[in-house]
């Protein structure tokens, strides 16, 4: 049996651009405090993206991540888990949904030169 590597095709995926850039757009643009801009960003975007679609490993695995910080009380909804998180967790997040995109823009401009 050879040992020939076969890598996964990439194809771009403007759903997924779109969403990441959205949910970026949100906690930038979006009025009101840090909370109702991730619960916001969350809910209307990153929701909708299924870590599968992510091209590489490691993106699946902060997207992943950020989804279950986001989600990790489950008997509440996104919102009242929210609004009980400290300050701290909720800029964290965000900069990890902000790194998620720069990784995935990234990952696009080298894929396509």
């Amino acid at each position: 049996m050879s040992k020939i590597k076969t890598n996964k095709t990439i194809r771009y995926n403007p759903k997924l651009s779109w969403e990441l850039w959205s949910s970026v757009s949100s906690l930038a643009e979006g009025s009101g405090h840090i909370k109702i801009r991730l619960s916001d960003a969350y809910e209307f975007h990153l929701s909708y993206i299924d870590p599968d679609d992510m091209p590489t490993d490691e993106l699946k695995k902060k997207l992943i991540n950020t989804q279950s910080k986001l989600t990790k009380k489950h008997t509440l909804s996104t919102n009242e888990a929210l609004k009980r998180m400290r300050l701290k967790t909720c800029r964290s997040i965000a900069e990890s949904i902000c790194g998620l995109y720069y990784g995935y823009s990234r990952f696009e401009w080298n894929q396509n030169p």
